[in-house]
């Protein structure tokens, strides 16, 4: 039986076209882009592998936002909304919690922090977005301005890492361009050197070796302490 903790809500606090999922110290410092995420992709995992970038429509402001909790996959894709871009990544939680990760600004309940389905371990996250090319590079207030674009994240815990997926791409949306350019080489080159390091990490797990700092389970680093949030309020469980 699926079990869902669904947290949502807006967020406020998007910048620079992007927010972050992160399971890890919460003092590591996470670039404004990661390697191979350029602004019109929808995920891309960072260096460390603990967290994911989530890129927006909107340049500032706010975002409706949906994060669901699984113990296990999803049995199809999500279909509460009409999607336009819909993709998947693999992730290394390096402590039991996760949160939201903004920019510029310290996040707010209720995505400030909150329990991981299997602790530390590794996941899948499937992104969906909607409404992205609605506001297009405009700052959305959430006040004068009523936020369009809609975003889920769900996640679920998986016993190896692979590569990303794209299931479905916002054409629209991507043919405005990113707002920063990055060089297709680049892209490229990070991206393979983000497949090839999963690749490694599986390597270790099928023979039972990890590299020294890890927990001997995956590659994940041995976390240091858990971050200070908690479990808050604007979430629930339910059986599926």
């Amino acid at each position: 039986m699926l079990r869902m903790n669904r947290i949502e809500g807006l967020l406020d606090g998007v910048d620079y076209h992007q927010f972050y999922f992160q399971a890890d110290d919460p003092t590591v410092f996470l670039p404004a882009y990661p390697p191979g995420g350029p602004a019109n992709r929808l995920l891309a995992a960072t260096e460390t592998g603990h967290a994911v970038c989530v890129s927006t429509g909107i340049a500032m402001g706010v975002v409706h936002l949906a994060i669901e909790l699984l113990d296990s996959p999803p049995s199809g894709v999500d279909d509460s909304h009409d999607w336009e871009a819909i993709a998947d990544v693999s992730m290394i939680a390096a402590v039991p919690t996760a949160t939201i990760v903004l920019l510029m600004q310290r996040t707010k309940p209720p995505f400030d922090g909150f329990e991981l389905p299997s602790g530390a371990s590794t996941y899948r996250i499937r992104g969906h977005a909607t409404g992205r090319s609605l506001d297009f590079d405009v700052v959305v207030d959430g006040i004068e301005q009523l936020p369009r674009e809609h975003h889920l994240l769900q996640l679920w815990p998986v016993d190896r890492l692979e590569p990303p997926t794209v299931r479905r791409a916002d054409d629209p949306w991507a043919r405005q361009g990113p707002p920063y350019k990055t060089p297709i080489n680049a892209a490229s080159n990070a991206e393979q050197a983000v497949t090839q390091q999963l690749q490694r990490i599986n390597l270790e797990r099928r023979v039972g070796t990890a590299r020294p700092g890890t927990d001997g389970a995956g590659g994940a680093p041995a976390p240091a302490r858990s971050p200070q949030g908690r479990p808050t309020g604007g979430s629930h469980t339910s059986d599926a």
